[in-house]
């Protein structure tokens, strides 16, 4: 622990306006410090724009700025249990995945030596860091080398609004920061599952441009983003590692607006059939909720072949779209989904809700449908980790040569009782600590930064406590 009386927190990757929302504001209120280590130099020219702030460390600098040869023993030596391996880490980088292997190495080589270096330095209490990019799992496995606590932040879609801090990239490593089981909490899972069994709660979704009328609607953002990102190309400041050039950002907008074009309605349901089927929802991708939590399972074409082979003869399996991914496929890859046996699919405008009711059996990776469907006691299966899987209807998939077996025993268990639900969502939220829903193009409130301070308060307890314990176990 530090000398000093503060509490000592360094953020790994945050974005800039996200630690002048959240985390400056948390500091001004509290005895909480912040150090934040940031890509660039760009990135710290960004926070520095008002006053020097000496509590900002690039990691490296936009130009002139070499990379390290790839160290293969050392990225090596920082694999280990709970860890993603480094080669996980790259391939889950949306940006970093499409660079050559021995450049994202290097990469991965300069971020290890520089965080070790600067957590060496500033022996912070605890490590903030998220879900996404290679930073994420490169400061976890430093972290863990150095023996200091690392979080990120887990936060509920039904109800929203509410946060854990995971220790590990995955939504089921919550700390054990627990709420009370007394009749306040009873009362909170209570109304909660009454409006979403009542439709009153609705998931949250970014729609993507599944038209023309909304393609024309988001052009001039979309033309913004690139001009800005050219003109960064342009002087000098752009960081390959960590930002899509504007060549790639042009190349995948005319993929998709292809995709809008030439969307396919004709091959898609609206309403569930009266057969006996199942529901797969197909992840929005690139996403850390299947990147990084599952990336085992992040071929999802390949997962669904692997589920229709598994499946018995009289059931459907029905694939739906993401809503926020629609024109992420082209038909071709659609009408390949459409030659395996017994799949149809669901149209991405399409009611989920009508098709969890009607199914027999829902898949998921991860996802919040899960979340749905075990609310509502419908049998699902898991392939990912995850919190769902404390909910009684919910299982975690085996052997894939074994998921025949687990089909039949699934549409053939008995549906829980709405008390067992009600139990297992009072357990479950009692995982999560009032903060605020994580949508942050909205601006957070003097009420939103208190309860994301009490939150931070708890992270303290819980890492002090444990502090103490390890102490008192080396000294025994």
């Amino acid at each position: 622990m530090p000398s000093d009386t503060h509490f000592n927190i360094t953020s790994i990757g945050w974005d800039a306006l996200l630690i002048e929302k959240m985390l400056d504001r948390i500091q001004e209120s509290s005895d909480f410090r912040f150090t934040h280590i940031v890509h660039t130099d760009i990135d710290a020219a960004i926070l520095n724009k008002k006053s020097h702030r000496s509590d900002v460390i690039p990691v490296r600098k936009a130009r002139g700025d070499p990379l390290p040869p790839p160290d293969l023993d050392l990225l090596a030596s920082l694999e280990a249990d709970g860890i993603p391996t480094i080669h996980n880490m790259i391939l889950g980088d949306r940006i970093l995945r499409k660079l050559p292997n021995s450049e994202a190495l290097s990469y991965a080589t300069l971020l290890a030596q520089r965080i070790t270096s600067i957590l060496k330095a500033k022996k912070p209490d605890v490590v903030i860091g998220g879900f996404d990019s290679l930073d994420a799992g490169i400061g976890l496995a430093v972290c863990r080398s150095l023996d200091i606590p690392w979080v990120a932040m887990a936060f509920t879609t039904i109800p929203r609004g509410y946060l854990a801090f995971c220790d590990q990239i995955c939504p089921d490593a919550q700390l054990k920061i627990l709420r009370p089981l007394d009749e306040s909490l009873q009362h909170e899972a209570t109304e909660a599952l009454v409006a979403f069994e009542s439709l009153r709660s609705q998931t949250p979704a970014f729609v993507s441009a599944h038209s023309i009328g909304m393609v024309l609607k988001k052009l001039p953002t979309h033309l913004s983003t690139v001009i800005q990102r050219t003109t960064l190309a342009f002087n000098g400041f752009f960081d390959r590692f960590t930002k899509a050039s504007p060549m790639q950002m042009s190349i995948q907008y005319m993929r998709k607006r292809r995709n809008t074009l030439l969307f396919p309605n004709k091959l898609f349901v609206r309403q569930p059939p009266a057969a006996l089927f199942a529901l797969f929802a197909l992840h929005m991708q690139p996403e850390s909720s299947i990147d990084a939590w599952a990336p085992f399972f992040s071929d999802q074409f390949h997962l669904i072949q692997q589920i229709v082979r598994a499946m018995p003869p009289n059931m459907r399996l029905l694939v739906k779209v993401h809503i926020s991914d629609a024109d992420n496929y082209s038909p071709r890859q659609l009408r390949q989904l459409l030659a395996l046996p017994n799949v149809q699919l669901v149209h991405p405008t399409a009611s989920s809700r009508d098709f969890i009711n009607q199914a027999g059996l829902i898949f998921g990776i991860q996802g919040t449908i899960c979340l749905e469907s075990a609310l509502l006691g419908k049998p699902v299966l898991m392939f990912g980790e995850s919190p769902y899987l404390h909910f009684p209807s919910v299982e975690r998939t085996g052997r894939i040569t074994d998921l025949s077996k687990q089909i039949r025993a699934a549409i053939s268990k008995p549906k829980p009782d709405r008390s067992e639900i009600l139990a297992a969502y009072v357990q479950y939220l009692a995982r999560f600590m009032p903060a605020k829903y994580n949508d942050w193009t909205k601006p957070l409130s003097d009420e939103d930064v208190a309860r994301f301070t009490a939150c931070f308060d708890r992270l303290r307890e819980h890492t002090v406590s444990n502090t103490r314990k390890s102490v008192s176990t080396d000294d025994a």
